[in-house]
């Protein structure tokens, strides 16, 4: 499976798993404000693109902002998203 398919397969699964909880309107809006609060935020944006921060930083910092004011599922696609970029790294690597 090719990495554009694995992505699709991953943002498949999320829907279905907010569509089974019944929470695709809450989620839906829980990114919308996630992406403002990312527009916002050059210092976020900036940590959030720099190919120097490990991934597991990254993911770090997302959690320690979402916490609890954004659902898992969110807070997961978040993750992945900004896994998945170019020149992203983990701090294994």
């Amino acid at each position: 499976m090719d990495g554009d398919a694995r992505i699709a397969g991953y943002a498949t699964g999320i829907l279905e798993i907010a569509r089974a909880e019944g929470d695709t309107d809450r989620i839906a809006d829980e990114l919308f404000r996630i992406a403002k609060a990312f527009d916002s935020s050059e210092p976020l944006r900036q940590a959030m693109t720099d190919a120097r921060i490990p991934v597991d930083r990254k993911h770090g910092i997302i959690d320690e902002l979402l916490g609890s004011r954004a659902s898992s599922t969110a807070v997961q696609l978040v993750n992945f998203i900004v896994g998945k970029q170019p020149g992203a790294a983990s701090a294994q690597q």
